[in-house]
C-alpha cells in the first residue's frame, strides 16, 4: 500500500520533491500495520502498510512497505496498483562512523491507461554517516537504481548525499541545516533532486524572538515522449526525451514582538523565486515550419503580512491583520534559428499571452467578547481585493476581484441542561473583467446565512443536538439587460439536522440522526428582486443505530439507512414532480479492540434503490479496518 502524504503549501512553503532520506528509513519510526478495505457501489479498493524498526545495540534496521490497488467494476474492470517499498541498515548507531546501506522499489500499474500507466523503480545504496562533530552529520552513499518508463528499463549509477547540521549557536542565534543531493545518470536520462533549507531562531526577552528561513530546491526528471516522423528517421529513435527542471529559492523572515503581555505585533515578509523549464532532446529541422522549442516558466512572489493581537482584559480581545503579495507569472519559449521565424514568432506570441501579475491585498478583523460568564460573542469581518493583470492585448483575463466576508456568533448556555448558539453570515464576492470583451461575465454573487444551534441534555443518559440552517445565494450579473435574456440565478434552502444519543444502559444505546434540506434554484431579476423558480429538491436521510458493548473493547451495531430525494420541475408556479430516488437497507458493523497494539473496524451496509423509471435493484458496501501497533 502506499503511504500517503498529505502537504498544506502556501508561498513560502518547501516545493513537492521527492521523499527520499539518505538513511532510507520511513519517515514515521512507529512500529505498526494497517490494512483497509471498502466496496463502495462498483469500485473496490485496499491498502496495507507496514513500518517496522529495531535492532540490536550495534545494529538498527527500519522497513517501510506500501500498498494500494483500485478496481473499478465496469464493462472493462479498470484496476490499479501501486506500490512502495523502503528499507534502511545502519551499524553502529550513533558512532562517529556508521556504515550504512538503504534499498527502495517503486511500482506503479495503471489498465486505464492515463499518462505514466507502467512506471517502476529499484535502487540500493551503501556508504557511512560521518560525524566530525556533535552537530554536523555528512552522509554519502552510492548505488545502483534501475528506472522502467514507456516500456523501457534505463539503468545506471545513483549517488546521494545528505548533510544535517543540528542546532549549532552563533551569537544568540539557534540554527540548524538540513540538506541533501541525489543525483541518477541513467542513460540516456538523468533524474536529479536537491534541496537545502537553513533556519535561524533568536529568542530576546519579554517572550519575543525572529526566525529566518532560507530555502532551495531542485527537481529534475527526464520523460519518454513519442518522437514524430522526422526525428524518428534522423535519429534512428523511436522515443524523444523531454527535460523538465523546477529550481526554487525562497527566503522568509519572521519577528515576533510582545510589547505588554496583552499586546503583541507580528511582521512576516518573504521572497520567493521559482522557475519551470522544459526542453527536448532530439530536435529535427526537417520541417521549418513545424517548431519545436524549449520553454520556460518564472515565477517571482513578494509578499508580507502584518498582525496585531490583543486582548483588552478578559472579557475582550481581538486580532488585526493586513496581508501585501504581489506575483508575477512569466512564460516565454526560446528562439531557434533552425526554424521559420515566423512560426517560431507564433508559438512565442502563444506563450507570452500566458503572461500575468496579480497584486492581493487584504486585511481581517476578529473580536471576542465575553458579556458574562455564560454569554460570548465573536465578530470577524475581512476584505480582500485581487488585481490580475496581463500584460499582452491579446489575453483579455485582466480583472479585479473583489471578497467581502463578515460573520457574528453568539453562543449562551441558558442552564446546564440548554445551550443556544446562533450564527449569521454573509459573503460578497465581485468579478469585474476590465476589458470590454470580457465585462458581460462581470457578476455579484451574494452568500447570506442564518444557523441557530440548539443542544439539549435534559437527562444525563440523553443528548439531542439540532441545528437549523437557512441560505440564500443570489448570482447576479452587471450587465442583465430584458433583451439579453435572464442569465442571473438564485438558489435558497432550508436544511435540519437533528443527532440524538439515548443510553438505554451502560453497555446499550441508541443513536439516531436526520438531516433534511430543501432547496429551490431558479432565475432571477435583481432590479425588481423578482424570481422565476425552476427546480425544486427535497433530500431526507435518517440514520437509525442500536450500539452494544458486549465488553469495553468489543462494541456491536445494527441499524438502518433512508435516503430519498424528490426533483420538481415548475410549469408556471406549480410543482411537477420529475424524479424519484429512494435507497434503504440495513447497517451492521464491529469495533473489536483486540488487545492494546490491535483494533478491527469492519462496517457494513445493504441499500435498495429505487428510482424513476429504472428497475429496483440492491446494493452491498463494506468496510474494513485493521491496525496493529508491533
Amino acid at each position: 500500500m502506499c503511504l500517503c502524504l498529505s502537504m498544506i503549501a502556501s508561498a513560502w512553503s518547501q516545493p513537492p520533491g521527492d521523499n527520499f532520506r539518505a538513511g532510507g528509513g520511513p519517515a514515521d519510526s512507529s512500529n505498526g500495520a494497517r490494512i483497509l478495505f471498502d466496496k463502495i457501489f462498483s469500485t473496490y479498493r485496499w491498502q496495507g502498510l507496514l513500518l517496522y524498526g529495531g535492532g540490536t545495540p550495534g545494529f538498527r534496521y527500519d522497513i517501510g512497505q506500501n500498498f494500494r490497488s483500485t478496481l473499478i467494476r465496469t464493462n472493462t474492470n479498470l484496476i490499479t496498483d501501486e506500490e512502495t517499498f523502503r528499507a534502511s541498515f545502519r551499524h553502529g548507531p550513533g558512532d562517529r562512523i556508521e556504515p550504512s546501506a538503504a534499498m527502495s522499489a517503486y511500482v506503479l500499474s495503471d489498465r486505464r491507461g492515463l499518462g505514466l500507466s507502467d512506471v517502476s523503480s529499484y535502487s540500493v545504496h551503501a556508504g557511512a554517516a560521518w560525524r566530525p562533530s556533535g552537530v554536523l552529520t555528512i552522509e554519502p552513499l552510492a548505488g545502483y537504481r534501475a528506472d522502467r518508463q514507456s516500456d523501457r528499463t534505463d539503468r545506471g549509477i545513483s549517488y546521494l548525499l545528505r548533510m544535517e547540521a543540528d542546532t549549532f549557536d552563533y551569537a544568540g542565534y539557534v540554527s540548524g541545516f538540513d540538506g541533501a543531493w541525489e543525483y541518477n545518470r541513467l542513460d540516456p536520462r538523468t533524474i536529479e533532486t536537491r534541496r537545502a533549507q537553513l533556519t535561524s531562531r533568536k529568542s530576546f526577552p519579554g517572550d519575543s524572538r525572529n526566525t529566518f528561513e532560507l530555502r532551495y530546491y531542485r527537481n529534475r526528471r527526464d520523460f519518454y515522449t513519442p518522437a514524430d516522423a522526422d526525428v524518428m528517421t534522423e535519429f534512428g529513435v523511436d522515443r524523444n526525451i523531454e527535460t523538465r527542471a523546477e529550481d526554487m529559492f525562497s527566503v522568509r523572515d519572521s519577528l515576533l514582538y510582545n510589547v505588554t503581555p496583552g499586546f503583541s505585533l507580528a511582521v512576516n515578509a518573504g521572497v520567493l523565486s521559482r522557475g519551470i523549464g522544459r526542453e527536448s532532446k532530439y530536435k529535427s529541422y526537417a520541417d521549418p515550419g513545424r517548431p519545436l522549442l524549449n520553454s520556460a516558466v518564472d515565477e517571482l512572489t513578494i509578499g508580507g503580512e502584518f498582525i496585531a493581537a490583543w486582548a483588552v482584559s478578559a472579557s475582550l480581545d481581538g486580532r488585526f491583520a493586513l496581508v501585501l503579495q504581489e506575483r508575477s507569472e512569466t512564460h516565454q519559449a526560446e528562439r531557434d534559428d533552425g526554424y521559420h521565424e515566423t512560426a517560431v514568432d507564433s508559438l512565442r506570441r502563444i506563450q507570452e499571452r500566458k503572461n500575468s501579475v496579480g497584486k492581493r491585498t487584504s486585511m481581517a478583523l476578529a473580536l471576542d467578547v465575553r458579556l458574562s460568564p455564560s454569554h460570548r460573542v465573536s465578530v470577524s469581518a475581512s476584505g480582500t481585493i485581487l488585481r490580475y493583470d496581463t500584460p499582452s492585448i491579446l489575453n483579455t483575463d485582466d480583472r479585479d476581484d473583489l471578497w467581502y466576508l463578515a460573520s457574528v456568533t453568539s453562543r449562551h448556555r441558558l442552564s446546564r441542561y440548554l445551550s443556544l448558539t446562533l450564527s449569521a453570515d454573509a459573503s460578497l464576492t465581485h468579478l469585474v473583467y476590465l476589458s470590454s470583451a470580457r465585462s458581460a461575465d462581470n457578476t455579484w454573487n451574494r452568500i447570506l446565512r442564518l444557523s441557530p444551534h440548539a443542544t439539549w441534555t435534559p437527562f444525563r443518559f440523553l443528548v439531542t443536538s439540532n441545528r437549523f440552517e437557512v441560505l440564500a445565494n443570489y448570482t447576479v450579473y452587471d450587465f442583465d439587460t430584458p433583451g439579453a435574456g435572464v442569465r442571473s440565478f438564485a438558489f435558497r434552502q432550508f436544511a435540519l439536522a437533528d443527532s440524538t444519543v439515548w443510553s438505554l444502559t451502560k453497555r446499550a444505546s441508541v443513536e439516531w440522526n436526520s438531516h433534511v434540506r430543501l432547496y429551490e434554484r431558479g432565475n432571477l431579476r435583481w432590479d425588481d428582486f423578482s424570481e422565476r423558480p425552476v427546480s425544486y429538491f427535497e433530500d431526507f436521510t435518517h440514520i437509525g443505530t442500536v450500539r452494544y458493548a458486549a465488553t469495553p473493547l468489543l462494541i456491536f451495531s445494527l441499524g438502518i439507512r433512508y435516503f430519498s430525494q424528490m426533483r420538481f420541475d415548475y410549469a408556471g408556479n406549480r410543482r411537477v414532480p420529475q424524479q424519484f430516488l429512494r435507497s434503504v437497507g440495513p447497517a451492521t458493523g464491529i469495533e473489536w479492540s483486540v488487545s492494546s497494539r490491535t483494533a478491527l473496524t469492519v462496517k457494513g451496509w445493504y441499500e435498495r434503490q429505487s428510482r424513476t423509471g429504472l428497475p429496483d435493484h440492491g446494493i452491498a458496501n463494506v468496510t474494513m479496518s485493521l491496525n496493529v501497533s508491533l
